[in-house]
């Protein structure tokens, strides 16, 4: 209790002039205070009493109890976690010191400079990454857009080659067809006159046949008439009359037998024939189309690979833009902390902005590092450059006792 009493008090002499406390009331000795400059390690150990967990970060209530104002707080409160971190507790503490007019250390300058311009840095860096995510999706979209034109375009020119392969193979598959027709009507009539023809002659033959047979048989009966009675004649007559009347009734049975036949065996034949050509016209639809559904597939499938090639291709790209980025922005803090603390940088690190992505390793930076940096690694320079400043405050942490101790004496 009695140490945060020493810290309000302490807290309170540089806010003298702000929140209308008197120097005198504070503390006895104002005028021995005020001629010497307050270094970075008074901060430093003014910091480590007021955080009383010892969580790293002075909280609202315990700045509140050390006579800081809600409004002071929240404007120094520069990342919105509720509590302030070493480097937005130096920069508060230089301000009331300047307020109060009390000396500044050049420490404490020095190192309120460099948390400076390593925020307007950072706020920099911000700037320009959200720039270059807008400029990055303007240029993927761009990208998106014109790989769906030329895939719509290549579809639609693919689409229309089968159309057209496709009315090809049906005129051609119609006229094949016509001319398919066309020859069998003609065979069907060359073999119907064929028949008929031979029909005609077989039964001109027939026809002959009898006559001669006709001519002979009455041959036969002229020699016969004195030998024979008229009733056996008449008889014979008779019954060789009913023969041939049996035989030709016999042969017409048989020809229009044959015709039935020769009708069934045709109808068949164009029965298996018209089978035949729609099993033929179903096999060349499926052929067709699975043709026309594989190409469909390669061309969709060519044009996808296309736009995914493009795509890893502009993340890629843009991966190795973010990573230089971050790079130069780490060089860049590196040349603004060295310079801060007063040593002479060899060079000034290259803009985010001109840096540009390479498929190749990375060039060395041309700026000469601190020696503690220089063993940090280059994929986090922030984290790094925190535990720097850890180790540094840890360092100057083991004498606070000391100044503490001192700073209470010149109280």
């Amino acid at each position: 209790m009695k140490r945060l009493l020493q810290t309000s008090a302490l807290l309170a002499a540089a806010l003298a002039a702000t929140v209308g406390t008197s120097q005198a009331a504070v503390s006895p000795s104002a005028p021995l205070q005020a001629r010497k400059p307050v270094t970075l390690k008074v901060v430093q150990s003014t910091f480590q009493r007021l955080d009383g967990n010892s969580d790293k970060s002075v909280s609202l209530s315990e700045a509140i109890q050390a006579k800081v104002s809600t409004s002071l707080f929240n404007k120094h409160d520069s990342d919105g976690s509720r509590g302030l971190n070493t480097d937005e507790f130096a920069v508060l503490y230089k301000e009331l010191l300047v307020k109060a007019k009390r000396p500044v250390s050049r420490d404490l300058n020095n190192e309120v400079a460099r948390i400076e311009a390593a925020r307007r840095a950072e706020a920099e860096a911000r700037r320009k990454a959200a720039e270059a995510a807008r400029v990055e999706a303007a240029r993927k979209k761009t990208a998106d857009a014109s790989a769906e034109a030329r895939t719509t375009a290549a579809r639609e020119k693919q689409a229309a080659l089968d159309a057209q392969r496709t009315q090809e193979a049906r005129e051609k598959q119609q006229a094949d067809m016509a001319a398919e027709a066309r020859t069998k009507d003609a065979r069907q009539k060359q073999a119907a006159l064929d028949e008929q023809r031979t029909i005609d002659a077989l039964r001109k033959k027939q026809v002959a046949d009898a006559q001669a047979q006709a001519a002979k048989d009455a041959d036969q009966d002229a020699s016969q008439v004195s030998q024979d009675a008229t009733d056996g004649a008449q008889a014979a007559a008779g019954k060789d009359q009913a023969k041939r009347i049996q035989d030709a009734r016999t042969k017409q049975q048989a020809d229009a037998a044959a015709v039935r036949t020769k009708n069934a065996r045709t109808k068949q034949a164009n029965l298996d024939e018209q089978r035949t050509r729609e099993a033929r016209e179903k096999q060349a639809a499926l052929t067709e189309q699975r043709i026309r559904e594989a190409r469909q597939k390669q061309g969709a499938q060519s044009a996808e690979a296309r736009t995914k090639a493009a795509r890893d291709k502009a993340a890629k790209e843009a991966q190795q833009r973010e990573a230089a980025a971050k790079r130069a922005r780490a060089d860049s803090a590196r040349y603004d902390a060295a310079k801060a603390d007063g040593a002479k940088p060899a060079a000034k690190p290259q803009k985010a902005s001109d840096v540009k992505a390479t498929k190749g390793a990375r060039k060395p930076s041309s700026v000469k590092r601190p020696a503690d940096a220089q063993k940090v690694p280059q994929k986090a320079p922030q984290k790094a450059t925190q535990k720097a400043t850890q180790k540094k405050g840890q360092k100057k942490g083991s004498t606070a006792g000391d100044a503490a101790k001192k700073s209470g004496q010149d109280g």
